[in-house]
């Protein structure tokens, strides 16, 4: 993997892509400390070069590292965009950076052990700073009044999203079915069919 990444890597170089070859010159799990409103924050930076002016952030995968899946199944789904505008905030409160940009290098951890490489453009980061803003706020107001709230003790109730019904609606004019209702004993009387999956 760390060959395929140092020859993909330099290709990215020699494309102009990048200009060096990331986690060079530069300090590696760097620590940063800072205060936000009134709430101490600290976070560990991947790669931080000496002039600071790009932050990048390697993740592997054992998905896919295409950028138009990894941005949505990664990125997305498990926050690496607030993540990276955290960071950037800590740089900017820590004087080490202005506005730098932001990158993911992803990697997959199976051959050919393909790696890609993701600017976080501007406007996504402004998203993420936003819930970074509430977050902020949030935990400043449990530590000020020592409230800790949990989920609604009034419960909640899961309904079919809008696209959920329309998929439902479509199947429906689809097959000519009338949208009865089916009863618990409809889906009894399938379940408790004998299956022969496991015929002698």
């Amino acid at each position: 993997m760390c060959e395929a990444a140092k020859e993909q890597l330099q290709e990215l170089v020699d494309a102009g892509t990048l200009e060096r070859t990331p986690f060079g010159a530069g300090e590696t799990e760097r620590v940063l400390l800072w205060e936000d409103r009134g709430v101490w924050c600290r976070c560990r930076v991947d790669y931080l070069p000496h002039d600071g002016e790009i932050l990048l952030e390697y993740k592997s995968t054992n998905a896919s590292a295409h950028p138009d899946l990894f941005q949505f199944r990664q990125v997305r789904q498990l926050g690496y965009d607030a993540q990276l505008a955290f960071y950037r905030r800590g740089l900017e409160a820590c004087g080490i950076a202005n506005s730098p940009q932001v990158g993911i290098i992803a990697q997959e951890t199976e051959p050919p052990y393909l790696l890609s490489y993701m600017r976080l453009d501007d406007e996504l980061i402004m998203r993420a700073n936003e819930r970074i803003e509430r977050a902020l706020k949030t935990w400043k107001k449990c530590l000020d009044t020592n409230v800790w709230p949990g989920f609604n003790v009034a419960g909640y109730d899961i309904e079919l999203t809008d696209r959920e019904r329309a998929e439902m609606d479509a199947a429906h004019a689809n097959n000519g079915a009338s949208g009865s209702h089916v009863t618990s004993e409809d889906v009894a009387a399938t379940v408790n069919k004998p299956s022969n999956l496991f015929r002698k």
